[in-house]
C-alpha cells in the first residue's frame, strides 16, 4: 500500500510517493513521549510579584530570545538545580501551509500549491486547547510565516487581545506588509520572537532568487521589532552561485550597520534542492551541477545508523547535500566550499557576543552540576529555527 508523503524502498529502488494534500488540525499529543517538548524555567509560586515578574522575563528569554545552543546549556543546567525550577512544555503549532513567493532557492518554488491557512478564531482555540490542556503557555509555530494573509495579524492579535489570553510564542514571518502598527499588536497578542528570511543583503543575489525584499523596509521593521518588545532573528545563506566578495560584504555591512536590532541570524550554507527552481534549472543560476547516483541511498543508510544507536554517538546525517555545483564560467565547487568557509568564519565573528560567553558559562556550569540520566538533547528549542 502506498502511503502519500512515505519513501519506500522496493527491489532496490527507492520510491517516493506524492505528497499528502495539507489539513489544519487541532493538535493532539495524547500518548506521544513528550521529553522532548520541556524547557527547565524558573518557577517559584512563593516569590513576591517582582521576583516572579523577574523571573518571567528570565524565562521568555531563554525559550525565545537565546539561541538554540545556549537554550540547551541552560535547560540542561535547570534541570539539575533542585528548587526553584520546574519543566514546561513548549509546544509546537502550525496553521499554515504553502508560499505565495517564489524564492527560486526553496522546495516550494517548483510546484505551486494552494494556500491552506486556518481562520483566526481556529488559530485562537486550537492554541487556547494546547495551552489550557498541557498546562503551559509557551508555544513555537512552524509556520511558513504569520503574516501570509492579508488582515490576518490585526484579526488574531485583537481577539487574542480582547479575550485577555496568555500567550508567548514565536514565528516566522516576512518584512514584506508589516508596518509598526501591526508589530505593535503582535507583542501585544503574545510574539516575543519573530524569524525573517533576508537569506543576503546583497541586491543581486536578492534580484537573482527572486526574494523580494527590499532591504530599506527590512530595517524599518527590525527597528520597529525592537522598539515594541520582539526579537528579531534572521535567516542568511552565504555559498549561493556567483556570491562575489561584493556581494557577500553587502551582507556583512547591512549586519553590522543593524546589530543592535538583531536579536540573532542563524547562518546556512546554500545547499541545492532537487526541488527547487535552482535545482531544477540550475543553468539559469549559473550552475553546473555535480550529481552523486548513491547520494540517497547514503542519507537512508546514514539515517537508519543514527536511529538505530540508542547512545546517539553516531553523527546525525545531513540531509541537504545530495549536489554540489561549479559555477558556469566561474569558481570550481571546491573553490566554492573553500571561499564559503571563510565567510561562515566572518559571519560568525559579528555574531552576539553575549551569547557566546553565556553559552561558555553554562557549559561550566552544566558539567559541575549534570544530572545523571539526564538526557542532553532534551530541549524542543533546537528546533527552533526557520524563516520566510
Amino acid at each position: 500500500m502506498i502511503r502519500p508523503g512515505v519513501v519506500s524502498l522496493r527491489a532496490g529502488q527507492i520510491f517516493r510517493a506524492p505528497d499528502a494534500a495539507h489539513r489544519i488540525l487541532a493538535p493532539d499529543f495524547d500518548g506521544l513521549n513528550l521529553p522532548d517538548y520541556y524547557n527547565f524555567v524558573r518557577y517559584r509560586p512563593d516569590a513576591t510579584p517582582a521576583q516572579q515578574s523577574a523571573d518571567e522575563a528570565w524565562n521568555r528569554a531563554q525559550i525565545f530570545a537565546w539561541p538554540p545552543y545556549v537554550t540547551w546549556a541552560a535547560n540542561e543546567v535547570n534541570a539539575a538545580t533542585a528548587k526553584g525550577v520546574r519543566g514546561k512544555l513548549v509546544m509546537p503549532y502550525v496553521f499554515n501551509y504553502n508560499c505565495p513567493y517564489n524564492c527560486a532557492f526553496c522546495t516550494e518554488s517548483l510546484e505551486r500549491l494552494k494556500l491552506v491557512h486556518a481562520r483566526a478564531d481556529e488559530v485562537i482555540e486550537h492554541m487556547s486547547g494546547l495551552c489550557e490542556k498541557y498546562d503551559t503557555n509557551y508555544l513555537y509555530l512552524f509556520n511558513n510565516y504569520f503574516n501570509l494573509l492579508n488582515g490576518f495579524v490585526e484579526e488574531f492579535a485583537s481577539r487574542v487581545v480582547l479575550r485577555g489570553l496568555d500567550f508567548n510564542w514565536s514565528d516566522c514571518a516576512r518584512f514584506n506588509g508589516l508596518d509598526y502598527e501591526r508589530l505593535a499588536l503582535l507583542a501585544q497578542s503574545g510574539c516575543r520572537r519573530l524569524t525573517f528570511g533576508l537569506e543576503t543583503a546583497s541586491t543581486k543575489l536578492l534580484d537573482v532568487i527572486d526574494k523580494k525584499v527590499k532591504l530599506a523596509q527590512a530595517e524599518r521593521v527590525l527597528r520597529w521589532c525592537k522598539e515594541v518588545g520582539i526579537w528579531a532573528d534572521l535567516e542568511i545563506i552565504t555559498g549561493l552561485p556567483h556570491e562575489d566578495e561584493g556581494a557577500f560584504a553587502e551582507t556583512e555591512d547591512f549586519l553590522g550597520r543593524n546589530a543592535e536590532y538583531i536579536n540573532y541570524f542563524n547562518i546556512n550554507r546554500y545547499f541545492v534542492a532537487p526541488k527547487s527552481l535552482m535545482g531544477a534549472h540550475p543553468e539559469q543560476y549559473g550552475m553546473r551541477l555535480r550529481k552523486d547516483p548513491d547520494a540517497y541511498q547514503r542519507l537512508l543508510d546514514g539515517n537508519f545508523r543514527w536511529v538505530t544507536d540508542e547512545s546517539r554517538q553516531t553523527p546525525q546525517v545531513q540531509n541537504f547535500r545530495v549536489y554540489e555545483f561549479d559555477e558556469i564560467d566561474g569558481r570550481t565547487s571546491e573553490e566554492i566550499a573553500a571561499h564559503t568557509q571563510e565567510k561562515l568564519i566572518r559571519l560568525n565573528a559579528i555574531q552576539n557576543k553575549d551569547f557566546v560567553d553565556t553559552f561558555r558559562l553554562m557549559n561550566v556550569l552544566r558539567h559541575q552540576r549534570r544530572t545523571p540520566g539526564y538526557p542532553a538533547h532534551q530541549s524542543m528549542s533546537l528546533a527552533a529555527a526557520g524563516g520566510a
